[in-house]
């Protein structure tokens, strides 16, 4: 049990060591640090393996319900955010993964790279995974409807 405290542990360290880092997992001993936003991270792993994230750690800058969504279809033991959505945060209750935060929000609705308000209709993640897919194409992002910018 000590080595997986220590992978949370570990995670938000990496998380944070670098400004550009906004996502990391921990699997055993395989580490994963991206500096993509919103689903791209999660993504880039899961459609080359299914299983990336199963009984792993995961550490992100902000949790959306559709992240949270599809960690949960992954199999992911335990999560931190940095700032995290209310719908994430019921959703990783719902389904007992151990959730740490630094911060919350009502929502983030219509925000950039957050594809919450798409999947707020539907608590099934192979559906809100299938949704997510049709933004992905070929390891590039792809929005399919204009998304407002950063202020």
């Amino acid at each position: 049990m000590e080595r997986k405290i220590q992978d949370i542990e570990d995670a938000i360290y990496l998380l944070q060591k670098k400004k550009e880092t906004t996502f990391v997992s921990i699997r055993g001993t395989e580490r994963y640090v991206s500096s993509k936003i919103g689903i791209e991270p999660l993504l880039d792993r899961l459609t080359v393996d299914k299983y990336s994230f199963a009984d792993g750690v995961v550490a992100d800058k902000q949790i959306d319900k559709a992240k949270a969504m599809i960690l949960v279809k992954s199999q992911v033991r335990e999560v931190y955010a940095k700032l995290i959505s209310e719908p994430a945060l019921e959703y990783f209750g719902e389904y007992h993964v151990r959730c740490l935060f630094a911060g919350r929000v009502p929502s983030f609705g219509e925000a950039e790279n957050c594809f919450e308000s798409e999947v707020m209709d539907t608590d099934d993640y192979n559906e809100a995974y299938n949704r997510m897919l049709a933004h992905y194409n070929n390891g590039e992002f792809v929005p399919t409807r204009k998304r407002r910018t950063s202020r």
